[in-house]
């Protein structure tokens, strides 16, 4: 019996900490989006708009994608683990 609790209590630590990952994964793919779409907000300052080169641009879509992607693989595994 104190096996069997000992395993729970190790699966539950590994699935919150795969939880955690996930969530991080996503809030970082939330702040790549948000600062990118803050681009095309006009700025009103003198400076003018602020220029960022599209090979950035696009190393930045592709960083979000993929951290979406591996949240949502960890979401799966942990809810086929839980099924």
């Amino acid at each position: 019996m104190a096996q069997t609790n000992k395993t729970l209590v190790l699966n539950l630590v590994g699935s919150m900490e795969e939880t955690t990952q996930a969530i991080t994964s996503i809030d970082r793919a939330e702040v790549i989006l948000c600062n990118l779409l803050a681009l095309s907000i006009p700025d009103n300052d003198e400076r003018g708009p602020i220029r960022v080169p599209s090979l950035d641009v696009i190393v930045s879509l592709e960083t979000a994608v993929s951290l979406l992607r591996e949240a949502q693989e960890s979401i799966s595994m942990l809810s086929s683990d839980q099924g």
